[in-house]
């Protein structure tokens, strides 16, 4: 037991631990919001990796998904936070953290203000014996969405958040794309498993009649429209 003990603890020294360079235990998830959620009322792009900002190039595919949160993360109103410094086991353990990615998925425009509808993923992620092969996730068990409707006056340095929705995991619908029904084996289980994949999207469009902006969600196992009263001259 004192030779795991010593080694646990020059692992622990060795890769960074001891120096701040890794956390101790599992990253906190609050700091990450508020740091992507800071982003999003001021209306910036942002990538962080490891607690480092990256100024890229931002680009929108033309063949993106509209309404996905992916579709938007590398565009200009893109944010993305990946950290994985967490530890567990005195180092032995490293790569657990969160990914948050998303942007900027839809808007209304008005003369005063603007409507706008921000949606995220989040995947938690789980370490591995020091860090080896990357940290692990799981996606059907554990991944959510959040959906956030603002108002941004003319003008204002930062938004409003009007309402806020979170997908729980058995919310979300998984399928096996058409294409990916037989591998090169045929019906082959574990290839149906791997390519297994999800299509959450929100839009939002304002009622003028009503004074109303609606939130539609799809992808879920059940309907999702939501209305939120604004004013939207």
């Amino acid at each position: 037991m004192k030779g795991v003990a010593a080694i646990a603890l020059c692992t622990w020294m060795l890769t960074g631990c001891a120096t701040g360079q890794l956390y101790i235990g599992d990253v906190p998830r609050e700091p990450l919001d508020r740091l992507w959620e800071s982003h999003m009322l001021e209306g910036t792009r942002a990538r962080y990796i490891g607690g480092k900002k990256y100024d890229d190039t931002p680009f929108l595919s033309p063949k993106r998904v509209l309404g996905s949160p992916l579709g938007v993360v590398d565009g200009p109103r893109g944010i993305s936070v990946y950290e994985d410094k967490g530890t567990a086991l005195l180092g032995l353990l490293q790569g657990s953290g969160w990914i948050l990615d998303g942007g900027l998925i839809g808007q209304v425009e008005g003369s005063p203000a603007t409507l706008e509808l921000y949606g995220r993923v989040v995947w938690p992620l789980h370490s591995v014996p020091l860090g080896i092969g990357g940290p692990r996730v799981k996606p059907k068990e554990e991944k959510t969405y959040d959906f956030f409707l603002l108002r941004r006056e003319r003008g204002a340095p930062r938004a409003t958040v009007l309402a806020k929705w979170t997908i729980q995991p058995g919310e979300i619908v998984w399928f096996v794309p058409e294409d990916k029904l037989e591998g090169p084996l045929g019906k082959d289980e574990t290839y149906r498993w791997l390519n297994e994949t999800e299509d959450v999207r929100g839009f939002v469009r304002y009622l003028q009649e009503k004074q109303e902006a609606e939130i539609t969600i799809t992808g879920l196992t059940h309907p999702f429209v939501e209305r939120v009263k604004v004013e939207l001259k």
